[in-house]
């Protein structure tokens, strides 16, 4: 998967959410496929000390017996939405599969009582045309990134570094895994991460602080 997503993408799907506004010096971390009952503890533990709030995309099929690290994620402060229950490609589904993955994760954030935000990020970025009026009947964002630097698979962390910040700037929607074969170097990478974005001058943000973005939220 590319480091960054073909230009051409962002042309032809504008309305898709792929990075926010480049005159602000705003940056948007995400992690997606928790919560896992390792990482996504050890995740909220860096994100704490420095005192970051991020926003995480859950897997439905993830969250059974894991619900007390999904409520640690929101009483630290961060968002919550939604990847689908299955990590299935989606790119040739129907529109009812696709509703399907969505609301059967829905369902569970509702049932424990979580408030949540309506944004959805089709697993392995996996969309096609049509799918973002698909799901915006029941109230949701289609999602993507500007940043994708490879560590759901097995990668040097200094690599993992590097790539990440090549192509860092102001509006840059950074995704990361907490549930991965390797997660060792996404954990070594993030606090050096947030460091340099400090560095930077630049902040992390929650996706609902995007100015201008309408973004809806659901409650349990």
């Amino acid at each position: 998967m590319p480091l960054t997503p073909p230009q051409t993408l962002e042309i032809l799907f504008p309305k898709i959410i792929w990075r926010g506004p480049s005159n602000d010096n705003a940056i948007y971390l995400t992690f997606d496929d928790g919560p896992h009952p390792d990482t996504t503890p050890r995740v909220l533990d860096i994100l704490s000390d420095h005192d970051i709030h991020a926003s995480f995309f859950l897997l439905g099929s993830c969250i059974p017996n894991k619900e007390s690290i999904v409520e640690q994620t929101l009483n630290e402060g961060h968002l919550i939405a939604n990847h689908g229950f299955s990590h299935k490609k989606l790119g040739m589904s129907s529109p009812r599969s696709i509703i399907k993955e969505i609301l059967d994760t829905e369902n569970l954030l509702i049932e424990n009582g979580w408030s949540y935000h309506k944004l959805f990020r089709p697993p392995f970025g996996h969309f096609r045309p049509g799918m973002r009026k698909i799901v915006g009947k029941i109230g949701y964002r289609l999602v993507m990134w500007s940043i994708m630097p490879g560590d759901y698979r097995p990668i040097e962390p200094d690599r993992l570094l590097h790539r990440t910040l090549s192509v860092l700037k102001p509006g840059s929607i950074i995704v990361l895994h907490d549930h991965s074969i390797s997660p060792e170097p996404m954990l070594t990478v993030l606090p050096k991460l947030l460091k340099e974005i400090d560095n930077r001058g630049l902040k992390c943000e929650r996706l609902d602080e995007i100015k201008g973005m309408e973004i809806r939220r659901g409650e349990g």
